[in-house]
């Protein structure tokens, strides 16, 4: 997967945090129900595990295709990830029956500015961040605006400095109602809206292949045929989805990450203990899925991602640089496309956030999202809001300009190439002597 520079990235902040009045909050506890909307809606906010808990039967009752919006995955999250102080649940009622749940959590949040891959600027603040496609159920206006007064209602008990929507649809009517209420004060301006590819998958990937363009077909079968040529029956392809699978797994893509470029800039696949964990997670709960491209049964590319009701989610790929010019990456991915095409249980592949070349020739659609933040309207937000705004916009207008003379595509271009070189100087180090029987 492309780096990519988040405008918002979810960290551990420690005590660094602002901390929200105990007493006030003790108060808000106590306040379950909160009346909306002429009294047609109640809000009611879950700020505890028990609380959570309660709203298991309604919850479950209308599920979303992100696993981070299951519940248990929600529960294990406020366990185990570190940036997290409490969840912070709506569930928007009417008539006595839960028509809509939020899934958010109260968090310590950094906010970097970035020139290029360096932060130069990076407050950490507490949010209520709404998960991407954390609004289940009923997502009508109404439902939305009830949503966003609960939320700046909790910003002016100063339970929080921001709201942070994830990933949020644009034209959605949540995003609508967020864009509404913000002031100019309070509201982000340097807002970049992000393209998320996706393939309604077909029954087999004959079907796949011939719903791309003539260009693209032909470049996949000239790429297959590249391989089958030079390699023949020493490329082979292994699919990990038990957990018994976890060890060799992450052993394997961990080979294969050392080497790309993205590790080189430090994101993508960095095989950390908190990612580790969440992978493991998922694997337990039958949510991973991850291919394994072998040449001579050392791993040369990997493709992981989440599989959640019918949805395969892209979370990292990567190949190693010292054959990248075979395209053993790309030939990969398609072969991954083809395998969940087969499966009758996946509808989606979705790559995930970010626009790239190669998603545009693979997909067949796309969703338009940003993340949206409003900040309370108190001095520090509103300050760090001024500060990023301006850090913003002028690393938008570098990027901009850099485009414009087509720098941008050669600077990332070099940065790929030294991978590849770092690479194929690991590979030469690592290869075994001529006529070493480990490798007949």
């Amino acid at each position: 997967m492309a780096a990519t520079d988040s405008e918002v990235q979810v960290t551990a902040a420690g005590t660094a945090a602002p901390q929200s009045d105990d007493a006030a909050l003790d108060s808000v506890r106590r306040r379950h129900l909160a009346g909306l909307d002429g009294g047609r809606r109640l809000v009611r906010v879950a700020r505890s595990v028990a609380e959570v808990e309660s709203l298991r039967e309604a919850w479950t009752s209308m599920p979303g295709d992100s696993v981070q919006t299951d519940l248990d995955y929600f529960l294990w999250s406020l366990r185990e990830e570190p940036q997290v102080v409490r969840p912070h649940v709506l569930a928007v009622e009417r008539d006595g029956r839960t028509e809509a749940i939020v899934a958010a959590r109260l968090l310590n949040v950094r906010l970097p500015c970035k020139l290029g891959y360096t932060t130069i600027y990076a407050p950490v603040v507490r949010a209520f961040c709404v998960l991407h496609d954390g609004l289940l159920g009923h997502a009508d206006p109404v439902t939305a605006a009830a949503v966003l007064d609960e939320l700046l209602a909790g910003l002016k008990r100063r339970e929080a400095d921001m709201i942070l929507f994830r990933h949020l649809e644009v034209d959605s009517a949540l995003h609508r109602a967020a864009t509404a209420r913000g002031t100019f004060a309070t509201r982000q301006h340097a807002v970049r809206t992000d393209l998320r590819w996706q393939i309604e998958l077909p029954s087999t990937q004959a079907e796949y292949l011939a719903s791309v363009s003539s260009a693209t077909r032909k470049g996949v079968r000239r790429t297959g045929s590249h391989l089958e040529h030079e390699f023949g029956e020493r490329l082979s392809i292994r699919v990990f989805r038990e957990p018994a699978d976890l060890d060799a797994c992450f052993r394997d893509v961990e080979t294969v990450a050392a080497k790309t470029y993205q590790r080189r800039l430090g994101v993508g696949y960095l095989g950390d203990p908190q990612q580790l964990a969440r992978l493991t997670m998922l694997m337990e709960h039958g949510w991973l899925r991850a291919y394994v491209l072998y040449l001579d049964e050392t791993p040369v590319a990997f493709e992981l991602g989440e599989l959640y009701r019918g949805r395969f989610r892209s979370l990292a790929g990567g190949y190693d640089s010292s054959y990248g010019h075979h395209r053993v990456g790309a030939h990969l991915l398609v072969e991954t496309i083809g395998d969940l095409a087969a499966d009758a249980d996946v509808s989606v592949f979705d790559f995930g956030l970010g626009d790239a070349e190669y998603k545009r020739k693979l997909a067949q659609a796309s969703l338009r999202e940003a993340d949206l933040l409003l900040y309370a309207r108190r001095p520090r937000p509103i300050f760090i809001n001024f500060v990023r705004t301006a850090l913003l916009e002028i690393s938008h207008a570098t990027k901009a300009g850099l485009r414009r003379v087509a720098l941008l595509h050669r600077i990332k271009h070099r940065l790929r190439r030294r991978g590849a070189e770092a690479g194929s100087a690991s590979a030469r180090r690592d290869a075994p002597p001529a006529g070493d029987p480990s490798r007949a």
